[in-house]
């Protein structure tokens, strides 16, 4: 009884400590960005990002995502834009050191969402207070 005991507190200690804790998202119960039709492109800043880099098997029920908290210029509306099967630029990573110009441009929004995605959003963050978009963002100085 106590093998078995202290291997569920050993599992359970193992799962509370691991380095990735993976929330599940579901768009259906989240608010869209409304892109406005006269926008080419908006400028965004990244508040926080919640970067997973992992590859997607594109079953287009259940995906992995980046995710980036971001307040647009000029409106300050704050979004949540999700990287849907994206690679991650390295000039997304908290690391990057170089210039930033971050825009989404309107021809790399993606109206589609699959029905869960993962990610690693930090659970304490209401996501339901923000509207979401499925897009790449991309560096003009870069």
């Amino acid at each position: 009884m106590k093998i078995i005991f202290s291997f569920v507190i050993c599992l359970l200690l193992g799962l509370a400590c691991s380095p990735e804790k993976y929330r599940i998202v579901r768009p259906e119960t989240l608010k869209k960005y409304s892109w406005r039709d006269d926008k080419r492109q908006i400028e965004i800043t990244i508040i926080r990002s919640f970067i997973l880099d992992k590859d997607c098997d594109n079953n287009g029920t259940r995906e992995f995502a980046d995710a980036f908290l971001s307040k647009v210029n000029g409106t300050n509306d704050t979004i949540l834009v999700l990287s849907i099967c994206k690679k991650t630029f390295d000039f997304l990573k908290p690391k990057y050191k170089g210039s930033l110009w971050l825009v989404i441009d309107s021809s790399k929004i993606e109206l589609k969402y699959p029905k869960e995605i993962i990610t690693n959003i930090d659970e304490l963050l209401d996501i339901d207070k923000y509207k979401i978009l499925n897009a790449e963002i991309n560096n003009l100085k870069d």
